[in-house]
């Protein structure tokens, strides 16, 4: 039923030197370390600029327009490290999929331009790479960074995220070489193959950053496995190359990107490559109460302490889950500071000598300035936020507390990373995932700023075994897919538009989830039980029932033609032609489903600001007080009863918007302060000019 061939994995361990002397980068032992193989990340492969290496060993495309010189010249640096080295035959000098397991911060993003460079040399000018990232920020500062770096070859770099202009921007990516985007945009394009085949066809290279998203439930790990998939099925000949933090799974994401006798390489690597030692420690603390605000406000008291302990006087970096709870840890951090200094006690650090007194607009920023302490978030004015970067910067700063706007996008050096809570509200309380805890610890000890760093989880004692089993690469990678198959199945099924029960079955078993069913059947216990029946253990078997049940889903809601019997076609009708090509989930397309032909404004308006689209605007700590303020404003025309939740925060926001009231005034805290909803009002109508 599922043809899924047995695959031998090859390891790779990494060489003493890398091979090929007549390659596109001459390799050399290094004469710093003749024996080493780099785990110290001495130098190993040395890009000499006098020695231009023929290029007679990669095959070059009809007329290669760039210079070896030239391809080098792409790196800012002499040498690369023992994980760039050993991959680079791999990655350069062969078309096979690889996969690179490695800590954070050794250089994994070098394969990546490898590859790149080997597509730029050995294809036609109409080949194209696609790079995925988890997040918008990263996208960002990666599409930044590679433009700075690829103009001169020739090599255009183009951006598709949400806030990416849906027509602009497709526009240059059909014109570019490399397109960086988010996974949940390029599932959006690739839903759409027909209508953009042309750009789809000639993508060549398949670039897949952090592939622990796949882990990620709210459906960004379905989008990134549906993703591969789709375009190792639809595409034509496309190379894939996966990056990933230590994991003990990583055979099962090379097994998933073999095909046939063209078997994914793994390259895996221990902590040993990591460029900073990093010291880890989790610190779990009981909550028999369960209130979690007053949790949170018990942590703030400890950052002090462990700033003592683990800083070395060096910058930090405490990473919280609200912007308000950002300020209120940097407020306690100057209360206990202070008290140090009142005892005659030692502090984390020396109070900063300023030759003149930092000012900001936001005025408890400059009340904690003249003691080297800040905070950082989106709802800060955005002088503020570049100040507070620049000042962290030049040392200024010694305890930044931040939500997670700089866990990506901005790289900042810190020797210590605090993370206060593993847990953030959004309508309820619920412990934060990997990826951003990841990207988070990921900022201590950068190598060009450090030679060691420190990251601290503080957590609940309920919690402290998780956390440390990621933190030491333990936590294994599982699929997501079963979660959201309804709204990937209906997507499907709308790009063949005629298909049959064979060949959806085919397409589950490209899939990452077939893998991990064969490998780790406990995980999935939820769907090895039939009806609280028997245990089905046949992947086979559970995969056909998930199968089944996901088309008498589709029918029930009528996404799909009705079939008469088992073996009838399936088809798509004009609402599951709808639900993927407007990239909607299920429970927002019923609720619109659900509206009667007459609904009035208010209920449409209603239907709209419960969409699950929406999920992440909620009411944050610190905005119900205004937004039951602006609830009374004679222009809100379909006040709330009650501001409750996200739903009446949404409402509030889209009518305030299009009666044009001057928001930042009217949503104004008590200490002054908007809480700046532009962010969330450019998702309302993003969102909702689609839906």
């Amino acid at each position: 039923m599922y043809a899924a061939p047995a695959r031998p994995i090859h390891a790779a361990t990494p060489p003493l030197e890398p091979r090929g002397r007549d390659s596109l980068f001459a390799a050399q032992r290094s004469p710093a370390n003749p024996t080493s193989h780099g785990i110290e990340l001495k130098p190993v492969t040395i890009l000499r600029d006098s020695f231009l290496p023929r290029l007679a060993d990669l095959p070059a495309a009809d007329a290669p327009t760039c210079t070896a010189d030239q391809y080098r010249s792409m790196f800012r640096f002499q040498h690369f490290n023992a994980v760039q080295s050993s991959v680079l035959d791999d990655v350069l000098h062969s078309d096979i999929n690889v996969v690179l397991a490695a800590p954070t911060g050794s250089g994994k993003t070098g394969a990546f331009e490898l590859g790149i460079i080997r597509m730029l040399h050995t294809q036609d000018a109409s080949a194209k790479a696609v790079y995925l990232a988890p997040t918008k920020a990263l996208c960002t500062e990666r599409a930044s960074d590679w433009k700075a770096r690829m103009d001169h070859l020739g090599c255009r770099v183009a951006e598709l995220t949400g806030d990416t202009n849906a027509s602009s921007g497709l526009e240059q990516a059909k014109r570019a070489r490399v397109i960086v985007a988010t996974p949940e945009k390029w599932d959006s394009i690739t839903r759409r193959w027909n209508d953009n085949e042309p750009m789809l066809r000639s993508v060549k290279l398949l670039l897949v950053d952090e592939v622990r998203l796949l882990s990620m439930q709210r459906g960004r790990g379905a989008c990134i496995e549906c993703v591969v998939s789709r375009m190792r099925t639809y595409g034509s000949n496309v190379r894939v190359v996966v990056l990933s933090a230590t994991v003990p799974n990583a055979e099962d994401i090379a097994t998933w990107l073999g095909s046939g006798s063209q078997v994914a390489k793994l390259h895996k690597f221990g902590e040993a490559y990591r460029p900073c030692p990093l010291t880890r420690h989790v610190y779990a603390y009981p909550n028999p109460k369960g209130d979690q605000w007053s949790f949170m406000h018990a942590l703030n008291s400890k950052l002090v302490g462990i700033m003592q302990q683990h800083a070395e006087s060096k910058p930090t970096l405490i990473f919280v889950p609200t912007r308000k709870a950002a300020s209120q840890a940097a407020l306690a951090i100057l209360k206990d500071y202070k008290a140090t200094y009142t005892r005659n006690e030692p502090g984390p650090w020396r109070r900063p000598q300023l030759n003149e007194p930092l000012v900001y607009k936001d005025k408890a920023l400059t009340e904690l300035a003249p003691f080297g302490i800040a905070f950082h978030h989106a709802g800060l004015d955005l002088t503020d936020r570049r100040a507070v970067e620049a000042n962290f910067l030049k040392g200024r700063i010694n305890a930044l507390c931040s939500t997670s706007s700089l866990a990506v996008g901005v790289n900042l050096p810190a020797y210590l990373v605090i993370i206060r809570g593993t847990q953030s509200f959004d309508g309820a309380w619920r412990e934060m995932n990997e990826i951003d805890l990841l990207q988070a610890v990921g900022r201590a000890g950068r190598p060009q700023f450090d030679t060691s760093g420190c990251c601290v989880i503080l957590t609940e004692q309920q919690h402290k075994e998780r956390w440390q089993r990621l933190l030491a690469g333990s936590t294994p990678i599982e699929s997501t897919l079963h979660l959201d198959l309804v709204e990937h199945i209906n997507a499907e099924i709308g790009l063949r538009g005629q298909t049959d029960e064979a060949a959806l079955r085919r397409f589950l078993a490209t899939t990452f989830l077939f893998v991990r069913l064969r490998q780790n059947p406990a995980h999935y216990d939820s769907l090895l039980q039939k009806g609280g029946g028997p245990r089905e253990t046949a992947p086979d078997v559970v995969m056909d029932r998930l199968l089944q049940e996901t088309l008498v889903k589709l029918g029930a809601h009528d996404l799909i033609a009705a079939r008469p019997q088992a073996t009838s076609p399936v088809c798509s009708n004009d609402r599951g032609h709808i639900l993927s090509q407007y990239f909607l989930s299920l429970k927002t397309m019923a609720t619109l489903c659900d509206l009667k032909l007459n609904s009035s404004v208010k209920d449409v308006l209603e239907a709209l600001c419960n969409a699950e689209e929406y999920s992440e605007i909620r009411i944050r700590q610190g905005e119900k007080a205004p937004l039951v303020t602006l609830r009374s404003n004679p222009d809100i025309r379909y006040p709330p009863a009650k501001v409750v939740g996200g739903p009446e925060k949404r409402s509030l926001l889209i009518q305030a918007t299009l009666a044009g009231l001057p928001l930042a005034e009217l949503l104004a805290t008590e200490g002054g302060a908007a809480f700046s909803p532009m962010s969330d009002c450019f998702v309302l109508f993003r969102h909702a000019s689609r839906m």
